[in-house]
């Protein structure tokens, strides 16, 4: 069965929140949403709980890495 390790959703203009079911995929490790126009809390589970700032600049994301809720811009 393949595994997924890293998730690369960069760039594609995407809009919403981030799904929860994402911090839930337990092979990921690690993930770049960076430049989409996402919004609200990050998952606190999975390769969430390590994500780094160059990895969800250009959003307007929270999370428990990132407290207090800040746009993060480039």
């Amino acid at each position: 069965m393949p595994v997924l390790g890293h998730l690369d959703l960069s760039e594609n203009e995407f809009s919403s929140e981030v799904s929860s079911k994402l911090g839930k995929i337990e092979s990921l490790v690690q993930v770049n949403i960076s430049h989409n126009h996402l919004t609200g809390a990050l998952p606190s589970s999975g390769a969430f709980l390590v994500i780094n700032e160059t990895t969800v600049v250009g959003n307007d994301l929270c999370g428990s890495s990132f407290s207090p809720c800040k746009k993060f811009k480039n």
